[in-house]
């Protein structure tokens, strides 16, 4: 079974549309394939953002740790709730062939532990941990609980796949469509 996308164009019909593909450049034909493949990724983007954990509080602190000087400072830094499905979009990737990347930005930097989970553990030696609230100290012994993998992203991929599959073969029927008539 093939895992790519058939568009049902006629093997005939394939020396005269890479000829022609030839005649218009790389660059557009990149253009238009990728404006193609934005609009098939747009059920996908709705889909990803509605199945995207989000936070009960409002806000939540990460705490980043960076070189001053010589020693480690520690920041609590604050994010909002909701940063994970505002993040999520598309972007062209840097290659020669059209490449369009879905999911979340750098901003969620996070969003792979959300995707995949993580593993608990115990803590080994009393850590202190700095907070927005003052320093907490975790005694040694401590378990501190995984996260359950949400897999927000392979789920809307799934339920959203024929569909995106669907939009991006009707945009390309009518660019070679649009480049046939010319």
């Amino acid at each position: 079974m093939s895992s790519g996308v058939n568009i049902g164009i006629n093997e005939s019909d394939l020396k005269e549309i890479e000829r022609i593909i030839k005649q218009l450049g790389n660059k557009l034909a990149k253009k238009e394939i990728s404006k193609a493949f934005r609009k098939g990724a747009k059920p996908l983007i709705k889909a990803a953002r509605s199945n995207a954990p989000m936070s009960k509080k409002n806000t939540w602190y990460s705490v980043h740790k960076s070189m001053k000087k010589g020693k480690f400072e520690y920041k609590a830094k604050k994010n909002a709730s909701g940063d994970l499905k505002r993040s999520i979009g598309s972007k062209l990737g840097r290659s020669k062939n059209a490449v369009l990347y879905v999911g979340p930005n750098k901003s969620a930097w996070y969003a792979h532990f959300a995707e995949y989970g993580t593993q608990g553990y115990t803590v080994k030696k009393d850590k202190k941990i700095p907070t927005p609230y003052g320093i907490v100290t975790i005694k040694a012994g401590t378990k501190i609980p995984g996260q359950k993998p949400s897999a927000f992203m392979r789920k809307s991929w799934d339920s959203t796949k024929n569909q995106s599959y669907t939009i991006i073969k009707s945009e390309l029927k009518k660019l070679v469509t649009k480049i046939m008539t010319k």
